[in-house]
């Protein structure tokens, strides 16, 4: 899934986070912009299409993954941050996937919960999981990849150089997801956050 999604009527609809510019990191909403084409221009709705939570919840901060429809209702992924991490002020805690739901894709409306919570058990992920890909197999089967945290996501002034792990969960509905047992299926041999 990607940010940008094309409608029936062939507009194209962008959903997009603004960085917090002290720290770099995603703000409190997701806004979404219109086009013709891919070329624009673009027109922003005006207001948000999602906003974070309430303060200290699992999605206070909130940066957008993926778009998609699925008959009549949208589904807006999103990256959600608890805020700052309790043992290291200069760092976020707990990146966790959302799904939020729309029938107009212009106003969401947030799911109960996180939709893949932190796996704070295993090592490899035990500060949460960032830069989710999820897509729908033809067999109609939802797969996701990720990249899970050993130390909090983006601790300032330099990111941990830890070697980072991709995890991968899988879902009948989009909603419900089953990682692939504990361990991470892949070792990318890089270091530092995405």
């Amino acid at each position: 899934l990607g940010r940008v999604l094309v409608e029936d009527d062939g507009t194209w609809t962008m959903y997009y986070t603004t960085p917090n510019l002290a720290w770099g990191m995603p703000t409190q909403e997701i806004y979404r912009a219109t086009a013709p084409t891919p070329d624009g221009p673009w027109t922003p709705d005006g207001g948000f299409a999602l906003e974070g939570g309430q303060k200290e919840s699992w999605n206070y901060q909130i940066g957008t993954t993926g778009v998609c429809k699925i008959e009549d209702t949208y589904r807006l992924y999103y990256t959600g941050f608890t805020g700052r991490n309790e043992r290291d002020e200069s760092a976020w805690s707990l990146p966790q996937l959302g799904v939020a739901t729309s029938t107009d894709g212009a106003t969401f409306e947030h799911s109960d919960g996180p939709v893949l919570p932190a796996m704070t058990f295993a090592e490899w992920e035990n500060e949460g999981a960032t830069s989710h890909a999820i897509r729908q197999r033809e067999d109609g089967t939802w797969e996701m990849f990720y990249v899970g945290h050993p130390r909090p996501v983006y601790t300032f002034p330099n990111p941990a150089n830890d070697t980072l792990q991709i995890g991968y969960a899988t879902s009948e509905d989009g909603i419900t997801w089953e990682r692939y047992g504990t361990e991470s299926i892949a070792d990318t041999g890089e270091t530092g956050y995405p």
